[in-house]
């Protein structure tokens, strides 16, 4: 089931400039950008802001440690937030700058290489705040919907 909460045009708008920060925010390995992003009643994988902050930077800490490129794809959740966006944020470590160019990109969903770390996250908005945030484990690549004997575009 795919979310069914009505959302205006405005609403959209604010949505969208949450979700634009919080890919920035990931590229530039910022914790206190994504804090501000973060609604102070939150629930983020099933614990509170603080606690869903200091896992993400420890993760971010060991990213830091080395050199790092970044790609990121999108899907649909089908658990956690069933219907919400994934993002998913595949950190390449130990690839320099020209290398990384090079590099082909990862496509959405697939399993994790040894030389990286990949943060999958799908995201339930609200008031211009981040409300809530999963891990989702079934999610389907943002392009095509795929129903038995069906393909469905999304874009």
């Amino acid at each position: 089931m795919l979310n069914d909460k009505i959302v205006n045009d405005y609403q959209k708008m604010i949505n969208t400039a949450v979700l634009d920060q919080l890919t920035y925010a990931f590229y530039q390995v910022s914790i206190v950008d994504i804090k501000r992003l973060l609604h102070d009643q939150g629930v983020f994988c099933g614990v509170s802001k603080n606690k869903f902050l200091s896992k993400l930077n420890q993760q971010f800490n060991s990213i830091l440690e080395s050199n790092f490129g970044v790609q990121l794809s999108k899907g649909i959740a089908l658990n956690g937030i069933p219907g919400a966006e994934v993002l998913e944020f595949r950190f390449l470590r130990g690839l320099a700058d020209d290398e990384f160019y090079d590099a082909a990109p990862k496509s959405f969903g697939s399993k994790r290489e040894k030389n990286e770390i990949i943060i999958r996250l799908s995201v339930e908005l609200g008031g211009g705040k981040i409300q809530r945030i999963e891990y989702p484990t079934h999610f389907i690549s943002g392009s095509m919907l795929y129903i038995p004997s069906t393909f469905y575009s999304i874009n």
